[in-house]
């Protein structure tokens, strides 16, 4: 057992057969105990089961540095589970834990399970994780792979079985219109709470928006809205989709025909109470996976415009020189992956305002030509 236990950090992983998972786990709590000073002591900290869903070990690579600040935040027993392994038909497993010291010296660890796995063998995957969840703690399954739920083969189906919440980020997908048309028909059949990490990407977009367009700011703006061009950086179109899916659903937009006009540029057109808006979007060929422009005009009694710009120093502002409206700006840094992920886990109930915004993406997946975009 390492000795880096002792100093409050990550046990090392040992290499185990499947079926002596558990049996490795407790020899793991023995040796915790056996090692620190008696007046120490060594806690198992457990909230919660999650499983983290990964496609190639890069993808696990980059999960595995975000582990030990989720469990600080979120104790659980966490299994990581990537399509990568060595040899066909095999399953492969390492047990290890995260330890950390509380103020009085004691120390609280949180189990960690590494599972690599041939995609062949999927279905034998529920029968491993099945016995191994501590069976009175809720269980989230966090797909971190980057490929759209529905389309996983199999793989998210048998664990989306095992999870009473699911947390997935439609960011990065290649097939982003693809994506958003199948997850949101599975989204809007679910009784389980379902979390987009893109919604929350979205937040400072929300905010600011709210802000700047508020009747008592802006009279009339949101109401006679007819034009809003986004413009967003490479996979970062479901972000996109869901900002117009959250405005038309507060704002009682009617999706009525989408086009995809090239590679990069795609468009829908609206029927709103007040008449017709149009909704284009193109892609930029580099720079972050984000919102990165925002215009949009109105008329009625007081035409107007606004521009927003999220800039390089994750600040989100109004812009003067393409706004009728003030210039003023929010700060939009991003937060730290493991902070999200256990906020989310905190938080079991569904969203009302992202299910009616995941409704509004779906009509606007279904009136979409078949073309793709990213």
């Amino acid at each position: 057992m390492s000795a880096s236990a002792a100093a409050g950090m990550t046990v090392s992983a040992t290499r185990v057969n499947v079926a002596d998972i558990e049996l490795a786990l407790n020899r793991l709590w023995d040796a915790l105990h056996a090692e620190g000073p008696a007046e120490h002591g060594v806690t198992r900290a457990c909230m919660s089961n999650v499983i983290i869903a990964c496609e190639t070990e890069e993808q696990a690579r980059d999960v595995r540095k975000h582990i030990p600040g989720l469990v600080e935040r979120h104790p659980a027993r966490v299994f990581l589970l990537t399509a990568c392994a060595p040899q066909a038909g095999s399953i492969e497993a390492e047990v290890s834990a995260h330890c950390r010291r509380t103020g009085g010296s004691k120390q609280l660890c949180s189990e960690h399970v590494d599972i690599r796995f041939d995609p062949a063998v999927v279905e034998r995957l529920g029968s491993v994780l099945r016995p191994l969840l501590i069976g009175d703690l809720p269980t989230a399954l966090w797909w971190a792979s980057n490929q759209p739920p529905p389309l996983s083969h199999g793989l998210f189906d048998t664990l989306a079985e095992l999870a009473d919440q699911v947390i997935y980020d439609s960011v990065g997908w290649p097939s982003p219109a693809e994506g958003v048309r199948a997850m949101t028909r599975w989204v809007m059949g679910e009784e389980r709470p379902v979390f987009n990490l893109a919604w929350r990407y979205l937040k400072p977009w929300r905010r600011i928006l709210a802000q700047v367009l508020d009747p008592r700011v802006a009279p009339g703006a949101l109401q006679n809205i007819d034009s809003i061009r986004i413009e967003h950086g490479p996979h970062a179109l479901p972000m996109a989709w869901l900002l117009i899916g959250w405005l038309a659903a507060r704002l009682q937009w009617q999706p009525q025909k989408g086009e995809v006009q090239s590679g990069s540029e795609l468009s829908w057109a609206f029927r709103t109470p007040r008449g017709a808006l149009r909704v284009h979007i193109h892609r930029s060929p580099e720079g972050m996976s984000q919102v990165r422009r925002l215009n949009l005009a109105w008329q009625g009694a007081a035409p107007g415009r606004a521009g927003f710009l999220y800039g390089d120093d994750q600040w989100l502002s109004v812009l003067a020189e393409e706004s009728t409206l003030p210039a003023t700006s929010i700060p939009a840094r991003e937060v730290p992956m493991e902070m999200m992920i256990a906020a989310q886990l905190a938080h079991r109930s569904k969203d009302p305002l992202f299910e009616q915004s995941i409704a509004v993406a779906q009509i606007m997946a279904g009136v979409l030509n078949n073309r793709t975009t990213r």
